[in-house]
Parts: structure tokens; C-alpha cells; sequence
């Protein structure tokens, strides 16, 4: 049975330099971060309301606790905004390079994404995202009907 009334909440990513990480994302999703120290988790969190959270080692060369390097790794986040032109500006302003290829869509399209080098962000490509009504999977398709039984 699905949790029905589950929202994701949070992309919790673990990163390098977590004072730089800060900055990047603070600079483009125009959030403010508090972090916190866990010591139990051998780890530094920076946490917002803006739906992510970072995660640093309190000791230099050692993983904190849970994080694994290989199979679960995150591969991207995606953002979405309401005009997918001016937020690719503004992360161009912020030094932020699109990768051409993955410009998906044309204006007035039902769907447009633009993903920026993954080096920006630690190795994890960001995207930001556009589209109409409610249905991410909808407008992926065109606007035709989301699939049924979680299959794409």
C-alpha cells in the first residue's frame, strides 16, 4: 500500500564543503540554511525550508554515518520553477553553465528543463523545471494521460 499522502519533503545531499555548498544553493534557490552539528552521525547538516538539505563530515576523509559512495548515490535534482527562462538567467548571473543538450522543449511547450554542469554542485546535476498543471509525468507526455500502476 502506498503512503498515500506522502509529498517529498526533502533531497538530502552530501557534499564536500559544506560552507560553499551553502552558498551555491542559497545564491540560486534564494533560501537561507541553519546548520547543525550531529555529532551521533559524525556530521554537519545545513538545513531550509526550501526542500533540501546538506550534509558534510565533521572530520575531513571520513563519511558520516549512513552515506555510502556507489549503489543509492544521487544522480540529480530537479526544481521547479514558474519561468524557466528567468531562473536560467539568474543561474547564469550566479556563474552557474547549462549543459545545451539537456535543454528539453521550446517555449510555450508543456515541459522544459534545463540541467547545468554537474561540477557546479559537487557532481550533481541540477535541473530546473517548468511545466503546466500538476502531473510532472503528464507533462512529460504532452499533456496526455499520466500512466497507471507507477509504470512509465
Amino acid at each position: 500500500m502506498a503512503l498515500e499522502s506522502a509529498k517529498l519533503n526533502r533531497v538530502i545531499l552530501l557534499v564536500d564543503d559544506l560552507e560553499a555548498a551553502i552558498e551555491r544553493f542559497s545564491a540560486l534557490l534564494g533560501v537561507e540554511f541553519t546548520v547543525l552539528e550531529v555529532p551521533d552521525l559524525d556530521a554537519r547538516a545545513a538545513i531550509c525550508d526550501g526542500g533540501i538539505e546538506l550534509v558534510a563530515s565533521l572530520r575531513d576523509g571520513v563519511l558520516p554515518a549512513g552515506a555510502r559512495r556507489g549503489n543509492g548515490v544521487l544522480i540529480g535534482v530537479g526544481f521547479r520553477v514558474d519561468d524557466i527562462d528567468g531562473s536560467k538567467a539568474e543561474a547564469t548571473r550566479l556563474g552557474l553553465r547549462a549543459v545545451p543538450e539537456f535543454e528539453i522543449g521550446q517555449a510555450g511547450a508543456t515541459f522544459r528543463e534545463c540541467v547545468f554542469e554537474k561540477e557546479s554542485f559537487g557532481d550533481i546535476p541540477i535541473a530546473i523545471e517548468q511545466f503546466e498543471g500538476d502531473s510532472f509525468v503528464r507533462a512529460i507526455l504532452g499533456g496526455g494521460d499520466a500512466p497507471s500502476g507507477g509504470e512509465a
